[in-house]
């Protein structure tokens, strides 16, 4: 949490810096919040959980109106995500100097709350024992990310942003953010 206050605070200082002409090309970065929707376990029993992290970036405008970048975010998690974190190629159309709508590709990480996930299944709190067998178990899953999202800016040099990701076409991800452009 002190990371992310940091992040942050790091970020409104340099938002007050000079920014480029053009939102579209350059480094940025940013603060999201977001739900994961994972699935279903069992009959009544779905894995997700609330997101909020930050990103950095870079853009490029080529050929007049279109834009690629590249992505890197982290994100802490809530109830069955413990966090996740990924890597995102992206294609965009500009809508004028500091709005656009994208397509990304990427890799994401995911790193479950075992415990809190069986817990939720069995209906109770694990036993010693159990929570033994968890211990050192392989938490993590990743997979391959598609998505798509719009930005618009909303100063000389912020933008707000909202996403829609699925990793690997079996889970949901909405999430939003602001992000400053140096």
């Amino acid at each position: 949490m002190k990371k992310l206050a940091f992040i942050c605070t790091a970020m409104f200082a340099f938002a007050a810096a000079p920014a480029s002409a053009d939102q579209l090309s350059g480094v940025y970065g940013g603060v999201q919040v977001g739900y994961h929707d994972i699935g279903t376990i069992t009959a009544g029993s779905g894995v997700e959980g609330v997101t909020y992290g930050g990103y950095v970036g870079l853009n490029q405008r080529v050929g007049g109106n279109f834009v690629v970048g590249a992505e890197g975010n982290f994100d802490l998690g809530s109830s069955d995500i413990d966090s996740e974190y990924g890597l995102n190629a992206y294609a965009g159309v500009a809508v004028g100097q500091s709005s656009m709508i994208f397509l990304r590709s990427g890799y994401q990480w995911t790193d479950f709350n075992l415990v809190g996930i069986t817990e939720d299944l069995l209906g109770r709190v694990l036993t010693a024992a159990e929570l033994a067998l968890l211990d050192g178990a392989d938490d993590n899953a990743g997979g391959y990310v598609f998505g798509g999202g719009v930005q618009f800016g909303i100063g000389d040099n912020v933008s707000i942003r909202g996403v829609v990701d699925t990793v690997e076409f079996d889970t949901v991800k909405v999430s939003g953010g602001i992000a400053f452009h140096f």
